[in-house]
């Protein structure tokens, strides 16, 4: 996290973030990265824009656990000696997450008590699900598998304006919000068991 001011009438924030995942079961691994740019810029004595970016890359594998003993006599509870072993594959079980946001908000002050804000957002979201799974133990030496692919793609745009008033009567303090708002959202999403 890092802050600059670029001049009088300008500001620029980054934020940025990056996560190594592992642990003792095999093929767990996994990383993470984000970062995000914001800037503020004061256009004019009575005009603010903030504009920002963010992008997130996210890939790590999928265990969904140990089965549980649900065979005759069996407690319900994780199988013993099975702490190791994972039932999936190395590169089908995996989840992964790519962003692209980005934002803008202009802001009007007309006076003290009445202002106007125009917010503008675009995502571009790509996501893939996958896994094979220990659906149950039919037997003590057999392990049924499952599994499924599930993407997404979406894509969104969001536009709003907002007029902003206030007021007093006697000490009661009121706001009154009036706008409009457009969404555009495309969206393509599968399974596949």
């Amino acid at each position: 996290d890092a802050n600059f001011s670029t001049s009088g009438n300008a500001a620029f924030r980054i934020n940025g973030m990056y996560e190594s995942l592992n642990n003792h079961r095999d093929f767990y691994d996994g990383d993470r990265i984000a970062i995000n740019p914001t800037a503020r810029i004061k256009l004019s004595p009575t005009t603010l824009a903030d504009l920002s970016y963010e992008y997130v890359d996210n890939e790590r594998f999928v265990d969904r656990g140990i089965p549980v003993n649900d065979l005759a006599g069996g407690n319900g509870q994780p199988i013993k000696g099975f702490q190791n072993i994972v039932f999936g594959d190395s590169v089908l079980n995996t989840a992964k997450v790519k962003a692209h946001i980005a934002r803008a908000t202009v802001t009007q002050q007309f006076s003290d008590n009445f202002k106007g804000v125009l917010n503008a957002s675009y995502s571009d979201f790509d996501k893939l699900y996958q896994n094979f799974y220990a659906q149950d133990l039919p037997t003590a030496n057999v392990a049924r598998l499952d599994g499924y692919v599930d993407t997404t793609n979406r894509k969104s745009l969001n536009l709003s304006a907002n007029l902003i008033g206030g007021f007093s009567t006697g000490r009661v303090k009121h706001t009154i919000v009036t706008g409009v708002e457009y969404i555009d959202t495309y969206n393509d999403n599968d399974r596949f068991n």
